[in-house]
């Protein structure tokens, strides 16, 4: 039967239609025969008012245990009972999953006061380096309170604190067993101990934990475990109901855990404040009364009951008096015998730890945390260039020790400190601080809501107890302009500067920052400077704000985020409003190296406006027109903007080479103004012309992809073919035979038709046959014979345009060319092992699998799985089918090509006419050169045909991919993930179309060598250069480890292309198969070039664990095969023949004495190959 919802009264505070207790009566009645009692409480939470659960909870759950049904035991015995009982649908509204929470930790308000001891208790023995008290809290805790997730984390803390890594394995140990029956809290267990190790960082953790999760369909458990493990102190608004739903399932201490912590940080948040806590003022209150936990104090303070937080502990006063009035000295003692007494009295330890590093004061050296808290709260006060270290080993230690007051109060001190000035006075951090300082002092009053005679009660004994932190409050909040002798003079001038530039005052903040910049030390400038840039700002002079920060930046870059960068990038605007000066592309490079690239182009843009506006074309031109102006400047803007990065996309430079050789210039010219770098200027230098000229060889082998070694060729068929040809030649007649004299005229008449067509003579004959009926001579069958003997040897033989086309582009360039721009993008994966199918796009999933994203999730795999379908079998197709040579030397066969684009038609007429023509020719060698010219010029025409297919018919179905994919995906919501996607794919279309024009004009035919000698590890430079620009997991690859051996000698230009195509199949084969992640391969290779002894050894890591028998079997057999000399033919396919195409190039017709061996040896894939040259 469906229920009725019960409606609200809206002119009372309860429920229309029943009196309370009919109400609380009906209520207890269902639950106590209820089949599911968590029907009931569901129906409570939806239906009614926050305030009216408070009201009515006591009388209908008099008895706690009643809840044992709903939320499983209170205090649980053993792990088991952890999540022992299933949530119930889902969380409600967050004030109601509140207030249920505060009347469950009601009901247990003497365990939880005495949990709140043993906590701080706890706390305080981490902080006095006390591990016995440590050890018997815990264990007194689990007597008395059972079993909880902050059992556990505290125990982990402990014993990584004291004991290290093994302490976290003892504890590990034990709990391995107490888990093994409840896999949620093994997951929280494994994902805590790894939080606290502090072993990995924790974006990292989070990103592993999403994959853990991603297989859930609860996404209201994702989001729990997510706050929990990693966010609970920092919970976002619209997690808290989830992490409250789902931690009362799991015992009250860690319940009561999260309460607090969303308590602290909902006021955090003033926004929030009203009305939505203004409702909850009486059951914070009622708990607060209950627990007496001081962590409420802050929340009290904010709800306008400050009345019932705690007077001051006697003495504290001192220490922050003594820094408001400078008594450095003072303070530090008065903190001292403070600290002795209150150890996690986080307030009075940073003020001290200020107040030493104003005396330049250091910590001892000792292991324990209060040590380490000041030195590296001392490295973050004074900004050396430790400051991040510093703060990267606090946040790690509030993973460590998670939760704890102390360390939440550290943590948001480094937050604070490391933030800009504020126009609005203070920031959300400063906020924070005071919210969790747990006792009282002027400044809390900022964050008080009560306006009572006991308020003004407080403020005045304030007065007396603080006079002259007062007085710096009174210059924070009213501007108070005198400057009483009683305070320090910098404290008393930066509070008043925070209140003009808050106020927009900002003439008078000018005043005050200027004094502070001019008279503060240089350690502690940076956050004054950064208080003057926004004076600036906001005094509409962006030129003198640009000057400020910049200037500070370069005087002290060791904690930029103290300055306000962005604040100023977003006051610039519109480009016609920058100021004139290289400030200008100076601030977007500052903005750039610390947040992110958004502003690239803006960074160009201010670079290219700069140069054009003031005539500079060149570093000498830069130089002179920086003259009088401060020469770290300069040397910043030589340095950090005038980089190749920035140079392309402007208008001022054309091309790579220009720019790498402008940036060789401006490095030329840093040598000259800042000698102390000159060496690190002079390594760029070389680097960078080193970089220009693989730019140039990779160029010159990317142009070499069609070629034909006519060289190797010749000596080939000199030795096959001479004496043949002699034969031959002794068996031709010396004068045409009539038939041949009819040819010569008809040949002659084509000759002058072709005058006015593009059709050269041989490509028009090879298309016509004769039929004359005459006999064929042994002459003619020898003629055949060799022309047909030339064309394959051209066409199909080790060097000709088959194995190049091979080795060149079908195999694997042309692929990882045309797929990376679709790879870049996550839009295709990798095929599943011995299948067609492709393996799930796990990227582009959603974070949720529920609903209506799993629907999405499903309807984006299919569709990207149909995409690497199409496309790969676009690939194919130009692979398999169109980049293929078809030779049709007879009628019948000239129909028989398929869609190969490299066709080579012979007719008897053609050859009749070679023939003929050979009577004129001496020797094999003319022979040949005739026929190859014949064959070039069919291969022109082909080119031509292959790049108008590419870019016409093939462009064409690449943009019908694309075009389906995006048809597919607006049939999606207009989720995040379905835009982003659609983003990708446009992306991707632009980029896939350009590498096509790229492969198309690869398609040109490459003769001549013109290459000059060259260094021994240049062609691997090269390949390494091709394999990141082709293979588009390869793009971050650390690349190979070079040893080249002392003394080796230059290498002649012809060798290049070779050798490039050796090194990029050696490393192409070790990242396809050395069954490593690309991060993990591990490379490196040894090479020597002497006396015309070439020798190269090339070492890849291999997960030796996945090497198979199969794996074995096929190295062993192109082993074999190599030596049955099936190389010629194994090299001109497409798979695993990497090897053969190496052992053509080893085993080439100038060299001698070639070898190749290859093997696995320990964890390593080895390729070892020699030849000596020998150009005779």
């Amino acid at each position: 039967m469906k229920r009725k919802h019960v409606q609200r009264n809206k002119s009372s505070n309860f429920v229309a239609g029943l009196p309370r207790n009919d109400f609380i009566a009906k209520i207890s009645m269902r639950l106590r025969y209820s089949v599911d009692p968590r029907i009931e409480v569901f129906a409570i939470k939806r239906d009614l008012d926050p305030l009216d659960i408070f009201s009515i909870f006591p009388q209908i759950f008099k008895t706690p245990k009643i809840l044992n049904a709903v939320h499983g035991p209170a205090f649980p015995e053993d792990f088991t009972q952890l999540f022992s009982v299933r949530p119930y649908v889902e969380p409600q509204s967050l004030p109601s999953e509140i207030v249920w929470s505060i009347c469950r930790c009601l009901q247990y308000s003497s365990e939880i006061r005495q949990h709140v001891e043993l906590e701080r208790a706890l706390e305080c023995s981490i902080l006095t380096d006390d591990k016995k008290l440590a050890e018997q809290i815990l264990q007194s805790a689990k007597s008395n309170l059972g079993v909880s997730t902050w059992l556990f984390q505290s125990e982990l803390a402990v014993a990584q604190h004291w004991d290290g890594f093994d302490g976290v394995a003892n504890v590990e140990s034990m709990y391995e067993t107490l888990l093994q029956n409840n896999p949620l809290i093994q997951l929280i267990f494994w994902f805590v101990k790894k939080r606290i190790e502090s072993t990995s960082t924790k974006e990292y953790l989070e990103g592993e934990l999403q994959r853990v999760v991603a297989g859930y369909s609860n996404e209201i458990l994702q989001i729990y475990l997510s706050c929990k493990i990693f966010n609970q102190y920092e919970a976002p608004l619209d997690s808290m109901a989830s992490l409250l739903f789902y931690e009362s399932q799991n015992g009250i201490v860690d319940l009561y855990e999260a309460l607090i912590a969303i308590l602290q940080t909902l006021v955090t948040h003033s926004a929030f404040v009203n009305p939505a806590l203004s409702k909850l003022v009486g059951p914070i209150t009622t708990l607060f009364e209950k627990v007496g936990d001081s962590r409420l104090h802050g929340v009290l303070r904010v709800l306008g009951r400050s009345d019932l937080v705690p007077e001051d502990i006697p003495g504290r006063e001192m220490a922050i008096e003594a820094y408001s009035a400078g008594d450095y000295v003072k303070c530090i003692e008065c903190a001292d015998v403070l600290l002795k007494l209150v150890p996690d009295d986080m307030h009075v330890l940073t003020t001290k730890i200020k107040a030493m590093s104003k005396l330049s004061l250091s910590a001892s050296a000792s292991t324990e945390v209060i040590d380490d808290i000041s030195n590296n709260l001392l490295e973050i006060l004074v900004q050396t260039g430790k400051t991040y270290t510093a703060a990267n080993y606090l946040f790690a230690l509030a993973g460590k020790f998670y939760g704890m007051s102390w360390v939440n109060y550290i943590k948001t001190f480094v937050m604070y400190k490391l933030q800009p000035e504020r126009e609005e006075g203070y920031s959300i951090w400063m906020r924070e601080l005071l919210l969790r300082d747990p006792y009282s002092s002027p400044f809390t009053q900022t964050i008080e809501t009560q306006r009572d005679a006991d308020a003004l009660k407080r403020y005045a004994k304030m007065l007396v107890s603080y006079p002259a932190t007062s007085l710096l409050f009174r210059a924070l909040m009213l501007g108070d302009p005198n400057n009483p002798a009683l305070v320090n003079e910098f404290h008393y001038k930066k509070n008043l500067a925070r209140h003009y530039l808050s106020e927009s005052m900002f003439a008078e903040a000018l005043v005050e920052y200027k004094w502070l910049v001019e008279n503060a030390p240089v350690t502690v400038k940076l956050r004054y400077a950064g208080g003057l840039t926004l004076a600036y700002i906001g005094a509409n002079n962006l030129f003198l704000a640009l000057e400020t920060l910049v200037s500070a930046f370069f005087e002290n870059s060791n904690a930029p985020s103290v300055l306000p960068i962005k604040e100023l990038i977003e006051a610039l605007g519109e480009p016609d409003s920058w100021p004139n000066s290289i400030l200008t592309p100076l601030i977007f490079e500052i903005y750039l190296q610390f947040y992110n690239a958004d502003r690239i182009a803006d960074l160009r843009y201010a670079f290219e406006k700069f140069h054009e506006d003031n005539g500079i074309e060149t570093a000498e031109d830069f130089v002179a027109f920086q003259a009088g102006h401060p020469l770290p400047l300069t040397i910043a803007y030589l340095e950090r903007v005038w980089r190749p990065e920035v140079m392309r996309q402007t208008l001022l430079y054309s091309g790579i080479k220009e720019i790498e050789e402008a940036r060789v210039k401006v490095c030329q010219k840093l040598v000259e103004i800042n000698p102390l770098k000159a060496k690190s200027y002079l390594d760029e230098i070389k680097e960078r012309i080193k970089q220009l000229e693989i730019a140039k060889g990779m160029t010159l082998v990317e142009k070499s992809k069609v070629y034909v070694d006519i060289d190797a060729i010749k000596k080939a068929l000199r030795l096959k073919l001479g004496d043949t040809y002699a034969k031959y030649k002794a068996l031709s007649p010396t004068m045409p035979t009539g038939r041949e004299d009819f040819i010569e005229k008809l040949t002659s008449a084509f000759r002058d038709n072709q005058k006015t067509s593009d059709v050269s003579l041989s490509s028009l004959l090879s298309g016509l046959y004769l039929f004359d009926g005459a006999k064929v001579t042994e002459a003619d069958s020898q003629f055949d014979s060799l022309f047909s003997e030339v064309t394959n040897e051209f066409l199909k033989g080790a060097h000709g345009l088959n194995s190049y086309l091979s080795t060149r582009v079908r195999h694997g360039t042309l692929s990882s060319t045309l797929r990376k721009a679709v790879e870049d993008e996550r839009l295709v994966t990798a095929k599943e092992q011995g299948s067609n199918a492709y393996m799930p796009n796990i990227f582009w999933m959603a974070v949720s699998l529920s609903g209506e994203t799993k629907h999405v999730n499903d309807g984006i795999n299919a569709a990207l799985s149909d995409f690497a379908t199409t496309f790969d079998t676009i690939l194919d197709f130009i692979k398999d089918e169109l980049l293929q040579i078809r030779i049709a030397r007879q009628i019948n066969e000239a129909g028989d090509v398929g869609r190969a684009l490299f066709v080579y038609r012979s007719s008897n007429l053609e050859r009749k006419l070679a023939q003929v023509e050979d009577r004129a020719l001496k020797d094999i060698d003319q022979f040949v050169d005739r026929c190859v010219d014949t064959l070039w010029e069919k291969t022109d025409g082909n080119l031509a045909v292959v790049q108008s297919v590419l870019r016409g018919e093939i462009r064409d179905k690449f943009q019908g991919a694309f075009d389906q994919l995006t048809s597919t995906l607006a049939n999606f919501p207009a989720v995040p993930v379905v835009n982003d996607l659609s983003n990708a794919v446009r992306r991707a279309r632009t980029n896939t179309l350009t590498r096509l024009d790229l492969v198309a004009s690869w398609f040109k035919r490459s003769e001549v060598y013109d290459r000059q000698d060259f260094s021994v590890d240049f062609p691997i430079h090269i390949a390494i250069n091709m394999i990141k620009n082709t293979m588009s997991i390869a793009s971050d690859w650390g690349g190979i480890a070079i040893s080249v051996a002392p003394h080796s000698d230059p290498m002649p230009g012809r060798t290049l292309d070779g050798l490039v195509y050796v090194f990029y199949g050696l490393i192409e084969n070790a990242i396809n198969h050395s069954k490593l992640p690309v991060g993990e391969l591990l490379a490196k290779t040894e090479i020597s070039y002497v006396n015309g002894s070439y020798s190269a050894k090339f070492y890849n890591k291999v997960n030796l664990s996945k090497i198979c028998d199969e794996d074995n079997a096929r190295v062993a057999q192109i082993r074999e095969s190599i030596l049955l000399k099936e190389s010629p033919k194994k090299a001109q396919e497409e798979i695993f023949s990497g090897l053969h195409k190496i052992w053509l190039t080893v085993s080439g017709p100038f060299h001698r004495e070639p070898k190749l061996e290859f093997d696995w040896c320990d964890d390593s894939f080895v390729v070892a190959l020699d030849f000596r040259l020998d150009w005779s």
